[in-house]
């Protein structure tokens, strides 16, 4: 396992410039993608499609329950590279993990040997961050056929579209501070990025890149941190205004169409609702 002794400390600095260079360049990514996708959708089934439009609320879910064992998976980040000044403010953030013992060793042996420990702590930490953290996850398309099959259920569920400048701006007011908006990064393979040089950037990759295989999806995800779960699930309540339209799925039964339609016309007056439809001669559904 590699480790790098000389020069480690001007690492681990969390206000050098390619942190500053890239909390800046994120900060405008979140506001083009509100300017170059106005409206988001989420594919999902009715029984929970109707809590949204009801209650108007949006359920966040715990990374750590997802359906993709390598999304949100600790070896997007690499820790192997640890300077001495890291230790330390592990040290002092965490007074109370390691007895004065190891905190001595930690402090004078030498880091090949002190590796093993730290990784340890790392660990348990980032495991920790991840089950505080939460995402609810939106697609830049409502017609996807693989989406309408596996999140839409079978294509009897439904798709709702938000603002998502009105969705985001409903959400912040009742976030904890370390939160945001972005795109999923969809690649074949990946260079876990060092969290000591790269801390931020680190931790965002970490929460947006996914295998190439689930491009299809084009994924747009908002992720919280600090939530309380309940049922795997932390429930937010939304501006109703963010809510601008609704897809019903191919094969809705009737009784849900209707239903959905009276609930839509007496609380959102002012939404859309299409229902697909399949296309003759083409693997197709456009809204009508």
């Amino acid at each position: 396992m590699s480790i790098v002794t000389k020069n480690a400390d001007s690492m681990y600095d969390p206000l050098n410039p390619d942190e500053i260079q890239f909390k800046e360049s994120f900060y405008q990514q979140q506001v083009d993608l509100v300017l170059n996708h106005p409206i988001v959708y989420k594919y999902i089934n009715f029984e929970s499609g109707m809590k949204i439009l009801s209650d108007h609320t949006l359920a966040f879910r715990c990374p750590l329950e997802v359906n993709d064992p390598f999304d949100c998976n600790l070896s997007l980040i690499d820790f192997e590279k640890v300077p001495r000044s890291f230790i330390e403010n592990l040290i002092n953030k965490y007074p109370t993990y390691f007895d004065e013992t190891t905190k001595k060793k930690l402090l004078t042996e030498p880091l090949e040997d002190t590796y093993a420990r730290v990784r340890d702590a790392i660990n348990i930490g980032m495991q920790g961050d991840l089950s505080k953290r939460g995402m609810s996850c939106f697609s830049e398309t409502f017609s996807n056929l693989l989406m309408w099959s596996h999140y839409g259920n079978s294509h009897s569920g439904i798709c709702i579209g938000f603002n998502l400048a009105n969705l985001y701006g409903s959400i912040r007011s009742s976030s904890h501070p370390e939160r945001f908006m972005a795109k999923v990064k969809y690649s074949k393979d990946f260079v876990a990025k060092d969290h000591y040089q790269h801390r931020w950037e680190s931790i965002v990759d970490w929460l947006r890149t996914k295998s190439i295989d689930w491009e299809y999806e084009k994924e747009i995800r908002i992720v919280l941190y600090d939530l309380v779960f309940k049922d795997k699930l932390h429930i937010k309540p939304i501006d109703k205004d963010s809510i601008v339209s609704v897809f019903l799925g191919s094969k809705i039964l009737k009784e849900n169409e209707g239903e959905l339609r009276a609930t839509v016309a007496k609380q959102l007056p002012n939404v859309i609702i299409k229902k697909m439809t399949q296309i003759k001669n083409k693997f197709e559904v456009i809204p009508i």
